[in-house]
């Protein structure tokens, strides 16, 4: 987690893909939650930028 830069506005962009092919299915937005959520659980999460 150390090596991720995250943005001034403490967000860093990720991609979703279709783990057999590497289509993009989306990009969207991580917090440093959102990482740690996401390396805890094996699911993704996001951050929601509308809030």
């Amino acid at each position: 987690m150390s090596a991720v830069r995250f943005g001034g506005d403490g967000l860093v962009p990720v991609v979703a893909q279709e783990h057999r092919t590497g289509d993009v299915l989306m990009l969207a937005y991580a917090d440093r939650e959102a990482l740690e959520r996401t390396a805890a659980t094996g699911l993704a999460h996001y951050f929601s930028r509308s809030r």
